[in-house]
């Protein structure tokens, strides 16, 4: 039930429908009308919660030109203009 929920939260049609909702009270979670569809939410719920809580055993996404071995540099701010 709770990656039920943790799916349905984050889902941008559900975001998109109560939106003013959303923004003056608790969200409410609705029934689905299916359980192909729970189960979907649910599914998706899960892998969304393993991405949110384990980000940092994720190898970086490559990015080219990105050189992130620079030199030990200075970057203090000696004068804001």
């Amino acid at each position: 039930m709770f990656y039920y929920v943790y799916g349905l939260l984050h889902s941008p049609d559900y975001r998109e429908k109560y939106a003013d909702n959303l923004s003056k009270e608790l969200p409410r979670i609705p029934c689905v009308k299916t359980a192909a569809d729970f189960w979907v939410f649910s599914q998706t719920g899960r892998a969304l919660a393993e991405l949110h809580l384990n980000y940092e055993t994720v190898e970086p996404y490559p990015l080219p030109g990105l050189n992130l071995d620079l030199p030990d540099a200075d970057y203090r701010v000696e004068k804001m203009r």
